[in-house]
């Protein structure tokens, strides 16, 4: 569990981490790139202030099956989530955000976009993949 009081983790903090399970406090604003790249995780808590998803911040976390995407998010830079092959959830709290490229979804082709009704941007695919209206 990272607490509020942090505010930043560097690119790569938690690459190859065994680590499964990882709380994000308030504090942060943006997850550096890299930050959990080949990371072991199955079940992330991203907390309610980022705004930015680094460059390949989930890069190859084959164990994480869904993620919920918090509402300040506005911008999610390239490979984030690729090479996550099980992901199969990414479920998006607020309006669609600006990727930072073609590559932010590549490889996790199991995975579909959830958007809460209300919120704006989505059409029928979001970085490649396709979209399904959530509700919760």
């Amino acid at each position: 569990t990272i607490p509020d009081s942090v505010t930043y983790l560097g690119t790569r903090t938690f690459w190859d981490c065994a680590c499964r399970t990882v709380s994000l406090g308030n504090g942060l604003t943006n997850l550096s790139p890299a930050l959990f790249q080949d990371a072991g995780l199955s079940n992330v808590t991203i907390g309610t202030n980022v705004a930015t998803i680094g460059m390949g911040a989930f890069a190859s976390c084959w164990n994480l099956t869904q993620i919920v995407i918090p509402k300040a998010v506005t911008s999610i830079e390239d490979a984030a989530f690729t090479s996550c092959g099980n992901l199969t959830a990414v479920y998006f709290q607020g309006t669609a955000p600006s990727l930072g490229g073609t590559y932010v979804f590549s490889s996790a082709t199991k995975a579909v976009i959830y958007y809460l009704p209300g919120t704006s941007g989505w059409g029928a695919t979001f970085g490649g993949r396709p979209t399904r209206l959530w509700i919760p």
